[in-house]
């Protein structure tokens, strides 16, 4: 799938991932494939992998393939993103 302009998607839900580091993550989320070139200044997009049953985020990466369930846009960079970061728990905000 062709990845939207940021000001097309509307991510309008806020989200927060609790990883397995131990660090947690706060950002507005949405479902579809953020173009990185689109973002504001300041703002960082990162892809959530779902589980194969599709009822978990289960990693947050800087691009995922397989399993994308969405994105979250944050202002903070995630360390590790690159190579994928497991999802502890995660919950909606609202």
């Amino acid at each position: 799938m062709k990845p939207i302009p940021f000001n097309e998607t509307n991510p309008s839900e806020k989200l927060t991932i609790h990883l397995e580091t131990g660090q947690n993550f706060s950002g507005l989320f949405t479902s579809l494939r953020v173009d990185r070139k689109t973002l504001p200044a300041g703002k960082l997009a990162y892809d959530i992998r779902d589980s194969d049953d599709g009822r978990e985020f289960i990693q947050v990466k800087s691009h995922v393939l397989v399993n994308h369930a969405g994105t979250i846009i944050t202002d903070t960079p995630i360390p590790n993103a690159d190579r994928g970061v497991y999802i502890d728990h995660w919950h909606f905000l609202n």
